[in-house]
């Protein structure tokens, strides 16, 4: 039997509650305006972020170390195709040896806890490689899918269908170019270029590998001018093709689809995430009611245009006692015609395959509407409904220690130390860790009015390249005027 909530164990609610209260989430979205950093300079707000910023460095420290791993095995690729595999074989090895560690701090320390009303669905995700589409309601859906492909079932390597910046992004954003990420630009010929040669990377060794992607490519920020634009953009594309608008998901892009569900045609999943926060910082006061919904915190997946809206980010996460609802359906795509030739004028995409993921995201615009109005997925009528997706909380901190051996005996190896001298080097680049996160994430975000951590540091990149390029634009023209959203190959982070 797959385990269930323990909330749904504990003492229950009356029968029929009353909707409770929205909790202001001001710890999980301490910048609503700019400047609104400054407003909430008070003691325990310095507390709960200072608590935050040293989870948040414990972190960068352990994907760290497997960055500097897969680093060593670098050169490897030196020596021809063969050495290729190899790298590749030994950096699955390693990261499925990693994997513990790197999910333990949010899942385990910080309580991010994952539940689902589509356990066998799930399951039958991680039976062989598989194409995984998620809303982008949030910065940390990334997590959520590495937490799926290693707590059900049989643990299957995760990778992600990325914009190319992110590789440029400090520590992790390395990281997960060299494990093996596909990495996406603007422009389609070059796209599909570069994703069908990486999924012949990934055949050249077989293993089962979930390939995760949210297909809207952009985040629209509560409060952000070009944002906002976009939103009006893709309402207009949506009334063009005389279909009712969106409330809470930007339009997803399609053109290009085919060539990422060759990598698992016959095993696509779509997946619908709602998150809401706990009241307090590291509490567990999530409930649920006798028919099923969801008792407690606050819910941070609302309409794109409600200004009560939050985008769950790592800062989130770190902060403690994120909750995420999930659900999860098998579907299937039609083909697509796409060129040969990569110097040929690309064909119209197909209506088809644009109808049918433009179907799959009204399901779930629907689904967000629904966990809006009655804190739960339609359906669901009991708390045994429900699944909590198990917290490995053991064997997680075993990785953990193990990686702080490694850790010690390699720096006092390197620099001649002893432990005690090497452990202490280590709480240096700790202490340091925290106070650059600090400053950068800070000042970044009240630059920008918005915490974007979808990996750690790019708060303060995207507040530079605001500044740097006068906003960052979604496919917008420059002169602001709005424009249709350029359906291109799906993006996301």
């Amino acid at each position: 039997m797959p385990p269930r909530s323990r909330r749904s164990s504990s003492k229950e609610p009356p029968a029929s509650p009353k909707a409770p209260p929205e909790i202001p989430n001001e710890f999980r979205n301490p910048y609503p305006e700019r400047g609104g950093f400054i407003l909430r300079l008070r003691m325990p707000f310095l507390i709960q972020e200072l608590r935050t910023y040293m989870f948040t460095a414990l972190w960068v420290l352990i994907v760290l170390q497997f960055f500097l791993g897969l680093v060593l095995l670098l050169p490897l690729k030196l020596l021809g195709p063969w050495g290729k595999k190899l790298y590749i074989r030994l950096s699955m090895l390693w990261d499925g040896f990693s994997q513990g560690a790197i999910l333990c701090v949010p899942f385990s320390w910080c309580s991010f806890r994952v539940y689902t009303p589509s356990w066998d669905v799930c399951l039958d995700s991680k039976k062989q490689s598989a194409l995984i589409m998620s809303n982008h309601s949030s910065r940390v859906d990334w997590l959520v899918g590495l937490y799926l492909g290693y707590v059900t079932g049989p643990r299957v390597h995760v990778r992600f269908i990325a914009e190319a910046t992110i590789a440029l992004m400090p520590i992790a954003g390395w990281a997960r170019y060299l494990i093996g990420d596909v990495y996406l630009r603007r422009t389609f010929h070059r796209d599909a270029v570069s994703v069908r040669k990486k999924l012949a990377e990934y055949r050249s060794v077989p293993a089962s590998r979930m390939l995760f992607f949210a297909p809207e490519g952009a985040i629209a920020d509560v409060g952000n001018v070009k944002d906002t634009e976009y939103v009006d953009a893709c309402e207009d594309f949506m009334t063009e093709l005389g279909r009712p608008k969106m409330r809470f998901l930007l339009t997803p892009r399609y053109k290009g689809l085919s060539v990422l569900s060759a990598h698992s045609p016959e095993t696509i999943f779509s997946v619908t995430m709602a998150f809401i926060t706990s009241e307090a910082p590291f509490s567990m006061d999530i409930q649920f009611a006798a028919d099923g919904a969801v008792l407690g915190g606050s819910l941070c997946t609302l309409p794109l245009r409600d200004p009560k809206r939050v985008v769950p980010d790592i800062h989130t996460v770190f902060g403690g006692g994120l909750h995420v609802l999930t659900h999860m359906i098998h579907m299937t795509l039609p083909d697509e015609t796409l060129p040969t030739d990569t110097d040929a004028p690309a064909p119209q995409p197909s209506h088809e395959l644009r109808d049918a993921l433009l179907d799959d995201y009204a399901r779930k615009d629907r689904a967000l509407a629904e966990v809006a109005r009655s804190r739960k997925f339609a359906g669901i009528s009991s708390p045994q409904d429900w699944t909590c997706l198990p917290c490995p909380h053991l064997s997680m901190n075993a990785v953990v220690l193990a990686y702080a051996v490694i850790g010690v005996k390699s720096v006092s190896f390197l620099y001649g130390l002893d432990l005690y001298g090497a452990a202490r080097h280590i709480a240096t680049v700790w202490v340091s860790f925290v106070v650059l996160h600090a400053l950068g994430h800070a000042i970044g975000s009240a630059a920008s009015g918005h915490s974007r951590e979808s990996l750690v540091g790019e708060s303060a990149i995207k507040a530079v390249l605001e500044w740097y390029k006068g906003g960052l634009d979604h496919g917008h023209k420059k002169d602001g005027a709005k424009k249709t959203p350029k359906k291109e190959t799906p993006k996301t982070k």
